[in-house]
């Protein structure tokens, strides 16, 4: 699509050749392999997470151990990550499925789906991205200032 018609209600055809259509049932098979893989790996995070909070409650409570609300903060962001992770999965088995209907049916509507949840799927990894980068970049600047405070401060 040429960027001017971009936006625009014009509605354009594009056939889907035999050897296209190979290419993404090839790229729907990965997804959906990726989308599983995605969703044990979260499961697991969040029970890894459960693990974290009741031990660090368990630690705390038997053995004086004083880290029982960290622990506990650290468990609930584990949590956090792996519904991120289940959110991205989700996208790609959405992906994978649609794609699937659409080459069985030929069907444009169930193409259209997979493709919004293919671009759902970018969008979401590109905000998580920026996030996370702009937080590296934070705690680079960060430790930079301590370390000029510290040899400040030692002189």
């Amino acid at each position: 699509m040429d960027e001017k018609n971009e936006g625009t209600n014009i509605e354009q055809k594009i056939h889907v050749s035999d050897k296209s259509a190979k290419f993404l049932n090839v790229a729907r098979r990965w997804a959906m392999f990726i989308a599983i893989i995605g969703f044990v790996f979260s499961g697991l995070m969040v029970i890894f997470a459960l693990f974290i909070i009741l031990l660090s409650g368990f630690l705390s409570r038997y053995s004086g151990f004083p880290g029982h609300m960290p622990s506990g903060l650290f468990g609930l962001l584990y949590i956090a990550i792996g519904a991120l992770y289940f959110i991205q999965s989700l996208f790609l088995y959405k992906f994978s499925n649609s794609t699937k209907s659409a080459l069985i049916n030929y069907s444009s509507s169930d193409m259209e789906e997979a493709f919004k949840n293919l671009n759902n799927y970018f969008t979401f990894y590109g905000i998580m991205f920026i996030i996370g980068f702009a937080i590296f970049v934070l705690v680079i600047i960060a430790a930079v200032i301590m370390a000029i405070f510290g040899a400040l401060l030692s002189v």
